[in-house]
């Protein structure tokens, strides 16, 4: 699953995703800028 959207900085976003048909499991996610790129795990449990 990929999402990309455009942000104006400065302002805290939340993005919601739904995740019903996705299973139980570990998940990563990336958030990236022009200057900064970050990958972090979430865990999904049912």
């Amino acid at each position: 699953m990929s999402i990309e959207k455009d942000m104006t900085a400065g302002y805290g976003k939340t993005i919601n995703i739904d995740m019903n048909k996705c299973a139980s499991g570990i998940y990563f996610y990336r958030i990236s800028t022009k200057d900064y790129t970050d990958t972090k795990k979430m865990i999904l449990m049912k």
